[in-house]
């Protein structure tokens, strides 16, 4: 535990956090987790509300950056953040982390992302800017439902005539509370059916339900609007 072999470490973090003496940093108290880990609870309070965190300082601390995250483990507060209740992805991130960085510089970092998303006059949400290059499939990574389709799939459903054609759902359930559902079929004959690249022994362990393929020419912020379908 490096808050015990490492006092005077410990002694530059408190004193850090201790010299906070902004407006927007309130109520700071310390504790141990049940893993016994350093952990510091503290408000935020901004324009745009007030956020109760928490900074969890592990074990590998100072070779690797504290986490924060809602103090309530649930909620979700930005849109740079690894699901909700989840750690929030700052602009100091294990890439860019160097040991001489306290974990009142991750407290700053937090509250410029919380005020960098305060929304527009229009109440729209607003967005920082990330620093993450990556794969719209990444993006969505903490998402709790996603929707990908492979290649080949994508190709099958782009027909012109695929309008109406039933098609078969296989739900498999992976582990914990993840469920995968998979594209089987398309098509009811030989001469309706397209190819799809999902295995065939899917469907052995999955629970199968039926659907038909719908063409539309919407807008997505429309089709967003849906919420049930008869």
């Amino acid at each position: 535990m490096w808050w015990v072999l490492d006092q005077s470490r410990l002694r530059h973090e408190r004193e850090a956090i201790a010299a906070l003496s902004a407006d927007w940093f309130q109520n700071p108290k310390w504790s141990l987790d049940d893993q016994i880990r350093l952990n510091v609870t503290f408000d935020v309070v901004i324009t745009r509300g007030h956020f109760s965190l928490c900074l969890i300082y592990h074990d590998t601390f100072p070779e690797s950056p504290p986490s924060i995250r809602p103090k309530d483990g649930e909620s979700r507060l930005s849109g740079h953040q690894y699901g909700a209740g989840g750690d929030l992805c700052l602009d100091i991130r294990n890439d860019n982390w160097t040991p001489d960085v306290t974990g009142a510089d991750m407290i700053e970092s937090a509250q410029r992302l919380l005020e960098a998303e305060t929304p527009g006059k229009d109440g729209a949400p607003v967005y920082a800017p990330s620093a993450h290059d990556v794969p719209e499939v990444l993006s969505l990574r903490s998402e709790l439902t996603r929707f990908y389709l492979d290649p080949m799939t994508r190709r099958a459903l782009a027909g012109s005539d695929i309008d109406g054609l039933p098609i078969e759902i296989g739900i498999d359930h992976c582990s914990g509370r993840t469920y995968m559902a998979h594209l089987l079929s398309i098509g009811a004959d030989d001469e309706q059916a397209r190819s799809v690249s999902t295995p065939k022994s899917l469907r052995q362990s999955c629970a199968v339900t039926t659907g038909v393929v719908f063409v539309v020419d919407l807008p997505t912020a429309k089709l967003q609007r849906i919420e049930t379908l008869c």
